[in-house]
């Protein structure tokens, strides 16, 4: 078994958050499009996850909420160099890793949705449970030249 890896959250953003009513179909079932990415800076030792979600009463026009947030994670050098290969210059989240960080911002962007929301007549919409299982199912590998790993899902909602 891999020792645990050791780290904190240590900065949250909201990056995009946008309201279209006009795109919102009161009686048509909401599918929600959910994306997830994975960077890294290497000299800070950060891991950066960013969810990006569309929310659609129909697939065929615009969303009528876009949010997007992202989750700075520290990781501690000793874990790093266990996720790190100088030679490929990537670092490898092991999948089970990269899923519970996902989670953890998956769940902080439900927040953030219900904040913004609040007293509007779209506070009724809510984030619905995403199975992160399902988006990511394998292994996170993040190349530290280029810095960013993307994993989308289908609608869930």
């Amino acid at each position: 078994m891999k020792e645990s890896i050791k780290f904190r959250l240590v900065r949250l953003s909201t990056d995009q958050f946008g309201v279209l009513n006009e795109m919102y179909k009161p009686d048509a079932p909401v599918g929600v499009y959910t994306k997830l990415s994975f960077g890294a800076q290497e000299r800070e030792k950060i891991v950066a996850v960013s969810a990006s979600f569309r929310f659609k009463s129909d697939e065929n026009q615009a969303p009528f909420i876009i949010l997007e947030t992202k989750g700075f994670f520290h990781i501690k050098p000793e874990s790093w160099e266990c996720m790190y290969d100088a030679e490929a210059n990537t670092l490898s989240l092991e999948k089970g890793f990269a899923r519970h960080l996902g989670v953890i911002v998956v769940g902080t962007s439900r927040g953030i949705l219900h904040t913004r929301t609040e007293g509007t007549d779209l506070n009724h919409v809510i984030l619905p449970l995403i199975n992160v299982e399902a988006i990511l199912n394998e292994d996170v590998t993040i190349s530290l030249a280029k810095e960013r790993t993307t994993k989308t899902s289908e609608p869930q909602g």
